[in-house]
């Protein structure tokens, strides 16, 4: 066997590095060796990852361990060898990191064949290492802005700005703001090595203001606004209801570069009930009389499903206050969904490049998102396996990279 290893040491944090390994289409920002690179997947075991080097043919590395954000291992199989190489991050007693290369050269010709192709691959190490180290301190170093937009009727929207790049806008479902949503800053974390990210609060949540009545136009101008704040030109992401939003903003003309839409709420089969036709109406009630936990209550089991029996419980969660404070939104919500109907003839005007995705975990919404990527004539479905509504934030980055990016 033939090793070789290499190191440097760096007081980035591992989230930070691993960030900069997870984001595969993003390598030739710190690797300048590298000509052009995908994933056959996620960042995960198993998958392939397909090199091409400034002046070669194509390389298949295949990941054989991931473990986050500590080290992945890539192993690349040439004719009577395996080249092996681990990528490690050491904690170091000062609040430092090292981060170490090691590099394997295994099979019957190891002896013979390292000596020469060891060095002829690992020569970059120190380069990409200090590269690596390099990115990964000045992204892991930059906290988000707090701004303010003001809207078309004078509210006030405010937002977290974090990173540098195209600008992507991120818009939450029912509940979701800055304070209380921390996976999705968890998200705008991983996309801010690629691109602006804009997270903002809707109106009525968290920092921004509200200004009655209430329309779904209204939300539709916030968007418009922040657009404008990010120079004219975005890419959306909706989660939930929040791409219920996203696909009324581009129905409406919102100059969208492309739009991604996580599990948007459309009922197209038999598999739940609809919603009822007073739904917005019995949730305003229960807000206009002082109810707010009934009014939560009343959402999870008729929009969400959830039996009643588990809600004793949920009011004495930590959340629960929190879910109480944007109770008045559920409404919003609620128009915004419009009983989980599909118009699909209204939808063919929508060219808007999409990315319709889903889990599978939940049918109903798995067979709405693939009827709307259907209905739009440039959308494009994709099923993330495993994952539930909450989708983790280290899947559903790498795949908004690569849709955004491409």
């Amino acid at each position: 066997m033939w090793t070789t290893e290499h190191s440097i040491e760096t007081v980035a944090s591992p989230e930070a590095i691993w960030r900069l390994w997870s984001d595969v289409a993003g390598w030739p920002e710190w690797n300048a060796d590298i000509e052009h690179i995908e994933i056959s997947g996620p960042f995960a075991a198993g998958s392939t990852i397909t090199m091409t080097p400034a002046g070669q043919g194509p390389i298949k590395l295949r990941i054989a361990e991931a473990v986050e954000p500590e080290l992945f291992i890539d192993e690349a199989e040439l004719s009577d060898v395996v080249v092996r190489t681990t990528h490690r991050i050491d904690d170091l007693d000062d609040g430092r990191r090292r981060v170490v290369y090691r590099m394997e050269i295994r099979g019957p010709a190891a002896d013979t064949v390292g000596p020469e192709l060891g060095p002829q691959i690992s020569g970059d190490f120190p380069e990409t290492l200090s590269a690596l180290a390099q990115h990964a301190e000045r992204r892991g170093s930059e906290k988000p802005s707090t701004e303010t937009v003001t809207s078309r009727d004078g509210t006030t929207i405010a937002f977290d700005r974090v990173g540098e790049g195209p600008a992507v806008v991120l818009v939450g479902g029912a509940f979701q703001h800055r304070a209380f949503d921390p996976r999705t800053a968890e998200l705008a974390a991983r996309l801010a090595d690629r691109f602006t990210v804009l997270h903002y609060d809707r109106r009525g949540r968290g920092d921004s203001g509200d200004t009655a009545p209430y329309a779904v136009e209204r939300e539709v101008e916030d968007l418009h606004a922040l657009t404008d704040q990010a120079g004219g030109s975005v890419c959306l992401y909706g989660s939930s209801s929040g791409g219920n939003l996203v696909l009324a903003a581009v129905e409406r003309g919102l100059p969208a570069r492309k739009a991604a839409l996580w599990e948007p709420n459309f009922l197209v089969d038999a598999s739940r009930p609809p919603l009822p036709d007073d739904y917005v109406a019995q949730l305003e009630e229960r807000v206009a009389s002082g109810r707010r936990g009934d009014a939560v209550e009343y959402f999870l089991t008729t929009a969400i499903g959830l039996p009643p029996e588990f809600l004793a419980g949920m009011r004495e969660a930590p959340m629960w206050a929190g879910m109480e404070a944007a109770a008045h939104t559920l409404a919003y919500d609620g128009r915004i969904v419009d009983g989980f109907k599909l118009r699909a003839d209204e939808l063919r005007s929508v060219t808007t490049p999409a990315l319709i995705l889903a889990g599978g975990q939940t049918p109903w919404m798995s067979s709405g998102a693939l009827a709307l990527a259907d209905a739009l004539p440039n959308a494009a479905y994709r099923s993330l396996d495993g994952q539930g509504h909450d989708v983790a934030p280290e899947v559903m980055a790498p795949v908004l990279v690569e849709f955004f990016a491409a």
